[in-house]
């Protein structure tokens, strides 16, 4: 039974399960109460809805996006496993297909935390902001780090040292170390100059980057620094 729950887990990919513990009760009321408000959504039009889209989940990390999910979902981005495939939302028998890399994660049973939904950057000392990202932008940071992960575990299972290791606590800490550095490579590809979504999330960080000023500031007179900051100057 694990091994088959677990199975499906990797073909389906790892949902983010977002509490208010872990995202804080501002956020985490924002989040609850778009899937709650999207419920509402008619269950007739939904099902008509299915009938124009394809077979794949879809991301859906703003407001309006949740709104859409099940009525114009075809409009949203492509959601992708842990392994960087294109999730299947009915079960087809090609998301249960096995391979080796599959295989040896069912003999392992690593467990996995969900991707980083916010991803962090760095103004100057001391100012560093977590920015939450866009569907198109964690579609692609999704799709990269699986297709990374996919590849480290491709070469990983043929090493001999991963071979000859008899403890499944240190396979399962060199399977971590794999994903890790697989998501630190995508998130750097994300951030690279070249990356047309660079600009946008430059953007929304240097607004966060303002708001943390002038959280910090509030009650206090605002100094030359952080005028200049906020081009006040």
């Amino acid at each position: 039974m694990s091994d088959s729950t677990y199975l499906a887990g990797i073909s389906k990919g790892i949902n983010d399960i977002q509490t208010f513990k872990a995202v804080g009760a501002t956020e985490g009321a924002y989040r609850w109460g778009s899937k709650f408000t999207a419920s509402f959504v008619p269950g007739v039009v939904k099902q008509a809805g299915k009938f124009f889209n394809d077979d794949f989940n879809k991301l859906a990390t703003e407001f309006n996006e949740y709104l859409v999910k099940n009525v114009k979902e075809g409009d949203l981005e492509y959601d992708y496993s842990i392994l960087g495939d294109r999730i299947e939302k009915f079960g087809h028998l090609s998301s249960f297909q096995m391979t080796p890399v599959k295989e040896e994660l069912l003999k392992v049973l690593p467990t996995f935390t969900p991707i980083d939904k916010k991803i962090p950057y760095k103004f100057g000392i001391g100012m560093n902001v977590s920015i939450p990202l866009k569907s198109d932008e964690l579609r692609f940071l999704k799709k990269n780090a699986g297709q990374l992960f996919k590849q480290g575990m491709e070469e990983l299972i043929l090493d001999d040292n991963y071979l000859n290791e008899t403890n499944a606590i240190v396979k399962e800490a060199m399977i971590k170390n794999i994903l890790s550095q697989s998501r630190t490579k995508a998130k750097d590809f994300l951030l690279s100059e070249d990356n047309p979504f660079l600009e946008n999330i430059r953007i929304r960080g240097e607004d966060l980057r303002n708001q943390k000023i002038i959280t910090r500031q509030r009650g206090e007179p605002i100094t030359a620094e952080t005028q200049e900051a906020l081009g006040m100057q």
